[in-house]
């Protein structure tokens, strides 16, 4: 009985032992463990879900690291309804979404809701992050993040509402004063181009130091990618038998339509091989196309309206003509580079960064519909030399306009990283 005892004694204290030796390795284990990553919260708000604003906002939402950020995106449907898909995309890839009513237009009341709303989000949810883009959301989010006691506020304006050619005056000088005074409540203002920053520093929207240039990016497929994804002339209702000048964006004064389509009455007059293709909706559609009919140019212009498979149309085009009178940096002329369909544009500031005339594109002077015109017949007239602005222009893209690049200085800045 007593062997039997000591040998019961012996072996409990030896598990007993060994328990504890494995308990302590653990807890060292533990210790020495590196703390997992606490993820960064960050609140995008986002009023203007159209054109280049929407684009930019599915490149974070698609690429964005979702094991170090945690995302929330607030913003209104009330511009396009169909942005409801892009709202069950993010939440697929792990966003989250709300919806707030917000629109283009000074509205008091709903603007007012809109900002005791974000409020309330803010305070709740503790954002280390608030980044606002546009002007209405812009204007709202800075100011609710400040009262929440957000630490970090970035804002991407894309555009300014002053730029516009019917903004004068006492409106003008309105819009600076709102710019500047939601500028004492941000971090940083990130530009799309250099010439944009200087925009902002010439009418002390902000100080230099809470600059920061973070040019749009663009993932270039190959060629076998983007051919595969192309749509053809027969489902476009275009002429397989004629040149086709195509563009691409809202039907708004911003982008200069007009202009567009006095070059298209000089080039159409001259010539029955060139058809126009207008890719967009907008404000001044009928006025347009009334416009057309006066011209008697309803043979030569087609009207395509807004497209959601808008990149996959690039290849049905000989040219890319872009007549806006302002922009940040279109994402249409990103998309029609990645389809190597050359591109004429307004000689704008920041377009300089990305149609260099006479090697990624043509540029005429803004505004200048007879020389606009001429740009556009040159490249009709010379296929080598489409294909020639087409290649080197990839080039330039690939090198200097990378998604993957701006995801990756977006996420430093969102990280403290980048200053």
């Amino acid at each position: 009985f007593i062997p039997a005892l000591i040998e019961h004694s012996v072996s409990s204290l030896m598990s007993t032992i060994l328990r504890d030796t494995e308990r302590r390795a653990i807890i060292r284990r533990r210790a020495q463990a590196p703390e997992p990553v606490k993820k960064v919260k960050v609140a995008i708000v986002i009023e203007s879900t159209i054109g280049g604003t929407r684009e930019h906002l599915r490149q974070i939402a698609r690429r964005i690291h979702l094991n170090r950020f945690d995302v929330t995106v607030f913003c209104s449907r009330m511009r396009d309804s169909t942005f409801m898909k892009d709202v069950e995309k993010m939440r697929r890839w792990g966003l989250k979404v709300e919806l707030l009513p917000m629109q283009r237009k000074i509205h008091p009341l709903q603007d007012l809701f809109s900002f005791f709303e974000l409020c309330r989000q803010f305070g709740k949810q503790g954002f280390d992050v608030v980044h606002t883009h546009s002007a209405k959301a812009g204007m709202i989010g800075r100011l609710a993040a400040s009262v929440s006691g957000t630490n970090h506020v970035f804002h991407t304006p894309h555009t300014f509402p002053f730029q516009s050619s019917q903004c004068t005056g006492f409106r003008a000088w309105f819009y600076k004063f709102l710019e500047q005074f939601a500028g004492l409540y941000t971090e940083k203002l990130i530009l799309l181009t250099d010439a944009q920053r200087q925009l902002v520093l010439d009418c002390r929207l902000v100080n230099d130091s809470r600059t920061l240039v973070l040019t749009n990016g663009l993932s270039l497929r190959t060629s076998e990618e983007v051919h595969a994804s192309a749509l053809s002339r027969s489902e476009l209702d275009l002429d397989e038998d004629k040149l086709v000048v195509g563009c691409v964006g809202r039907l708004a004064p911003q982008k200069g339509h007009d202009f567009l389509l006095q070059a298209a009455e000089k080039i159409c007059k001259a010539r029955d091989d060139v058809l126009f293709a207008l890719v967009g909706d907008g404000e001044l559609r009928k006025e347009l196309e009334v416009d057309v009919e006066r011209k008697g140019l309803e043979g030569c212009v087609r009207f395509l309206g807004h497209r959601e498979d808008a990149r996959d149309l690039y290849t049905a085009f000989d040219v890319l003509a872009m007549s806006s009178l302002y922009e940040g940096l279109p994402y249409a002329i990103l998309e029609a580079i990645d389809a190597s369909c050359p591109v004429v544009t307004f000689d704008l500031p920041g377009f300089e960064e990305l149609v260099i005339n006479g090697q990624t594109g043509l540029t005429a002077m803004p505004g200048n519909a007879d020389q606009l015109a001429e740009k556009i017949q040159l490249l009709l007239d010379d296929g080598e030399l489409r294909s020639e602005l087409a290649k080197s222009a990839r080039q330039h893209v690939e090198k200097n306009f990378s998604a993957d690049q701006f995801i990756e200085q977006l996420e430093a800045l969102y990280e403290g990283k980048l200053s």
